[in-house]
């Protein structure tokens, strides 16, 4: 659910928005606030079915009532999230952080009180999280309505410029995911499930980083977008040049900090039997790295207009996948499976900036 509005409302208020008046914004950020509402609510259907059908069974499943509890927060939980990133596409980081401090605030208390009442289970903990979430939403809704008009015409055209724009991130995200998580199922087609398990540790050891990456990823977006609308392409090109080398300088210390440590991070996560994959972690590593690399190219394509772009490079990067990712996993297992994983990224680390420079360095030059 948090992906489909990721691509059809979030990522595109982020890009749009910057370049709208006042007006404009106020009504683009009400429309898009009826499309959170309604897909929201196609979504708490969609949940309520699942809970209807698995209520009616003749032994009623143990995660009927998680469903249900799940089909009358899920609107709240979402809102929060859009609350979140409209106020990063305005830049105000700030204001997103008060906004989580203060669901978690509520979501505490709830889950305390919970506790107290001997009543902790699935389903009441999340009941906490959608009061928690629902307060911080309603708050930033009283302090925000000013800033939303509303028209059903307007509605109806802003979403249909979203989705031309969405579906491409749809489907380049789609294609990401599957090449970063096809490759444990590749690997459990030749090896041993032992083997797959040494993977996952090898993968939990490097998501380390993926906090950085994830909050990078929200606040680039929406830097990008702004600094496109007021700076112009220089504008951008030097804002995306800062971005790799910084994402290169820290994840590199990333790096250096798994080539050093990586084997007792292992260990003490996950026990002494996950010990000896030093090498396997350094090359996840170099691999995240690579990602690291193209990170402020692809968010330059994407508020430059060009998330088509994107779907197509991501391609190549599923076809590296199951392609070197198969011939790794099939000749040389564990190794050959991260080897694969970092020459596929170096390959459309390349292939991206390769992209990237003949779409905008013409312009560019020409100004």
């Amino acid at each position: 659910m948090m992906e489909s509005q990721n691509v059809i409302i979030w990522v595109p208020y982020t890009v749009f928005s910057p370049r709208l008046t006042d007006s404009d914004r106020a009504s683009y950020t009400g429309s898009t606030f009826l499309h959170q509402l309604a897909t929201s609510a196609l979504g708490a259907l969609a949940l309520a079915g699942v809970g209807i059908y698995l209520s009616r069974q003749p032994e009623p499943h143990e995660l009927a009532g998680v469903i249900w509890m799940l089909a009358g927060i899920v609107p709240f939980l979402l809102l929060r999230e859009y609350a979140r990133r409209v106020y990063f596409a305005k830049l105000r980081p700030q204001a997103a952080l008060v906004l989580d401090c203060l669901a978690l605030f509520f979501q505490i208390l709830g889950l305390l009180f919970l506790l107290h009442l001997g009543k902790m289970s699935a389903a009441h903990a999340f009941g906490a999280m959608g009061l928690g979430s629902g307060l911080a939403a309603a708050s930033w809704l009283i302090y925000t309505r000013r800033d939303m008009s509303f028209s059903g015409k307007q509605a109806f055209s802003d979403l249909a410029r979203n989705w031309s724009f969405g579906r491409w991130i749809l489907g380049g995200n789609l294609a990401l995911l599957l090449s970063w998580q096809l490759y444990p199922w590749i690997l459990a087609g030749f090896q041993e499930a032992a083997v797959v398990g040494l993977l996952a540790a090898c993968q939990g050891v490097i998501a380390l980083a993926n906090p950085f990456l994830q909050g990078s990823a929200v606040f680039m977006e929406a830097r990008a977008a702004y600094t496109l609308t007021q700076g112009g392409w220089e504008g951008l090109r030097r804002l995306v040049l800062r971005v790799t080398a910084v994402m290169a300088a820290i994840m590199g210390m990333f790096c250096l900090v798994i080539f050093v440590l990586g084997n007792w991070l292992i260990i003490l996560i996950y026990g002494p039997q996950y010990g000896s994959q030093g090498l396997i972690l350094s090359l996840l590593a170099l691999g995240n790295l690579a990602w690291a690399l193209e990170f402020g190219m692809y968010y330059g394509l994407r508020v430059m207009g060009k998330p088509e772009v994107n779907f197509k490079i991501d391609l190549i990067r599923l076809l590296t996948t199951v392609t070197l990712g198969v011939w790794g996993a099939k000749s040389f297992g564990l190794l050959g499976v991260a080897w694969a994983f970092l020459l596929g990224g170096l390959a459309v680390a390349a292939i991206r900036g390769l992209v990237f420079l003949k779409l905008f360095y013409p312009v560019s030059v020409n100004k």
